[in-house]
């Protein structure tokens, strides 16, 4: 089913290619939820590995989309989120070295709060995340989904 998943591929990639930067931040949550979500399923099922892999994708979302914050626009907003990151990736690294997977289901939860927020948002709002000038699509397997930009990850 390699035609499949090329399918999926392309699509990802103009979905991503395409996207406001709004709908970046909520294409960004929801990967964070899914992967978040696998994280726990790995652990529980003894799949170190997978819990691992799962847990660093969550981070590189976490930190893409702290690294797309326009301060300058954003303001409040934009240090808020910043604060709320922040705090989201010492959970989960304190959750992960404790083997607390309560640090999982937070930050699910923080997510989806974020997102529900954000689809409430009308398209093409002043968000306060940076427009990329230029957009590399990668595989939506390396980067679930995300697009990379000159100068680092956009959301």
């Amino acid at each position: 089913m390699q035609g499949y998943g090329q399918g999926i591929n392309a699509y990802r990639k103009t979905q991503v290619g395409t996207a406001d930067p709004r709908e970046l931040v909520i294409m960004c949550y929801e990967a964070a939820i899914k992967q978040l979500g696998t994280a726990r399923e790995a652990y529980e099922a003894g799949d170190y590995e997978a819990k691992a892999r799962a847990v660093a994708k969550v981070h590189d979302t976490v930190e893409l989309l702290m690294q797309s914050l326009d301060f300058e626009k954003g303001g409040t907003v934009a240090r808020n989120l910043q604060a709320l990151y922040s705090y989201v990736i010492r959970r989960l690294t304190d959750g992960d070295l404790r083997r607390d997977t309560s640090a999982f289901d937070e930050a699910g939860r923080i997510f989806e709060d974020l997102l529900a927020s954000w689809k409430k948002l009308p398209k093409h709002t002043d968000s306060g995340y940076s427009t990329p000038s230029s957009v590399e699509r990668p595989a939506a397997d390396e980067t679930g989904g995300q697009a990379r930009v000159a100068g680092g990850w956009a959301p």
